[in-house]
């Protein structure tokens, strides 16, 4: 009498698309009674049950097999990280508000996350596949986890305190021999991810190479963390206007104090934002010395964007729709890069950073910016003559 549901279970657990909707919609050729009723929808629980403690058998008994080599290959992370990310997970709102007779555990999750963001050709259906539930479960974790991760960044990113300043000045100041930026704290720089654009002012997504994206700025210190981040803004956005658009700007000044932050000629030289020269085929030998310095300091910000890209190869194609949804993933990303063992991945030493050519000072870049630019260039040259 049940063969044909028995038939429809069993379809169920080999097509990971299908729904328990599908069975419910089957269920009109095989009577009403109470009987067949009550025992579909007993069977519509044992398939929910089968496909989540299949991907909880993964969490609990593959996992745990992996050397710690191949965990970070998989999962992009450190066990540490891991262990850490779920506990912080399971006293979270995020999970405590999912009904727990139906709840998928933490590890679950953590781990369903990490996986799309170290894989880069990875799909829901791929996940699904692997993790044994459906796409419509993928979909709702990938976004559950990203918001969690996400909510962690003010613990995470943070701006310096007087004495992180005064170790990140020591740093660039002893970069180089002969003079360098004694008061640099950090160094500011943008990337481009690529995204599924929204159907609604598309063509602004479109960046100067075709793609569409969004833009992120970040600054970062000596170690290659983020100490700031800011993304969303369509990537045919001039750098300089994701600056000051950036909640951050209008703070940069008090944020600073007497410090300042390097960034390439993209960006508009202030008191606390110190820039190349731009090359008019005019500067002397001090600035094109200076330029190269600067240069060479910055390097450091390039370094973190690819070691972002490379730890979370999702970052250089996010699949996830909606750029808020993505905002919060790539900020998510960059939490986990604050937190990840700086040794995991390191960018090759033939890595080399070229300013982009300006012929002319771009916007808001004021005389008392160049002054003290001048004055740097003046001061690193000075003691390199002595």
């Amino acid at each position: 009498m049940f063969s044909d549901i028995s038939l429809l279970i069993l379809s169920e657990f080999s097509d990971d698309e299908s729904d328990e909707e599908n069975l419910l919609d089957s269920s009109t050729d095989l009577g009403s009674s109470s009987e067949e009723d009550e025992y579909l929808e007993n069977l519509l629980c044992d398939s929910y049950s089968f496909r989540r403690h299949h991907a909880e058998n993964i969490t609990r008994d593959a996992i745990p097999t992996y050397t710690n080599k191949e965990f970070q290959i998989h999962f992009r992370v450190n066990r540490n990280v891991y262990n850490f990310l779920i506990e912080k997970f399971k006293d979270s709102e995020d999970y405590k508000s999912l009904r727990m007779d139906k709840v998928i555990s933490a590890d679950t999750h953590i781990a369903l996350f990490l996986w799309f963001a170290g894989h880069r050709e990875c799909s829901f259906r791929d996940i699904a596949n692997r993790f044994h539930i459906s796409i419509s479960t993928v979909s709702a974790i990938i976004s559950r986890v990203t918001h969690f991760i996400s909510s962690l960044s003010d613990a995470v990113i943070k701006w310096p305190n007087y004495t992180e300043k005064l170790t990140s000045s020591a740093f660039f100041a002893a970069q180089h021999i002969g003079g360098s930026f004694e008061e640099a704290i950090g160094v500011l720089g943008m990337t481009h991810i690529r995204i599924i654009p929204p159907k609604s002012d598309k063509n602004q997504y479109i960046n100067w190479k075709g793609e569409s994206t969004i833009q992120v700025l970040g600054i970062c210190n000596e170690r290659n963390d983020f100490i700031y981040i800011f993304a969303g803004l369509p990537g045919a956005v001039h750098v300089h206007e994701v600056l000051e658009r950036s909640d951050i700007y209008p703070k940069l000044s008090s944020l600073c104090g007497d410090y300042y932050i390097l960034a390439n000629s993209s960006f508009a030289c202030t008191e606390n934002i110190i820039t190349p020269y731009i090359d008019n085929e005019q500067l002397g030998a001090r600035q094109k010395k200076f330029n190269d310095k600067l240069n060479a300091s910055r390097i450091i910000i390039e370094h973190a964007f690819t070691m972002l890209k490379r730890r979370f190869p999702q970052l250089y194609f996010c699949k996830l729709k909606g750029v808020e949804k993505v905002c919060h993933f790539v900020r998510a990303c960059v939490v986990l890069h604050n937190l990840c063992d700086e040794n995991f991945i390191r960018v090759g030493s033939d890595f080399k950073v070229t300013d982009i050519n300006q012929d002319m000072e771009p916007p808001n870049t004021t005389e008392m910016s160049i002054w003290r630019r001048n004055q740097l260039c003046y001061k690193m040259f000075r003691s390199n003559a002595k």
